[in-house]
């Protein structure tokens, strides 16, 4: 399997938060491709939210622009704002980016084959 998403037990801690994405190095290419698409999709989406992540009201009644100031005001400054965890989500794909780069230089620096054979 070229992907394998691992729960707490495989980073060696309890408790089920931590998670582990192991990739085997023959994959390292496609996961590159994967996650660079992802980013490529969803860095200008962050950045258009950042420029107007406002809710136009439904209706010009006081309510309903009342409703749609609440609701953008909490989707960019409330305790857990929508456009922070985006953000959140786009570093960690940045994050695994930035480690499959360096896997894949790695393994060119040293030399290591593309694909490695498996003795059965």
């Amino acid at each position: 399997m070229p992907f394998v998403w691992g729960g707490a037990e495989a980073a060696g801690s309890s408790g089920g938060a931590n998670r582990v994405l192991r990739i085997e190095p023959d994959h390292v290419e496609e996961a590159l491709a994967v996650f660079r698409r992802a980013l490529d999709e969803l860095e200008p989406t962050i950045a258009k939210a950042r420029r107007g992540f406002r809710m136009i009201p439904p209706g010009a009644d006081p309510v309903s622009v009342d409703a749609a100031a609440a609701i953008s005001g909490r989707g960019l400054d409330g305790p857990n704002p929508v456009l922070r965890a985006w953000e959140g989500a786009v570093a960690q794909i940045r994050s695994i980016v930035d480690q499959l780069e360096l896997a894949r230089a790695r393994s060119v620096t040293v030399g290591a084959p593309a694909h490695h054979d498996r003795e059965a």
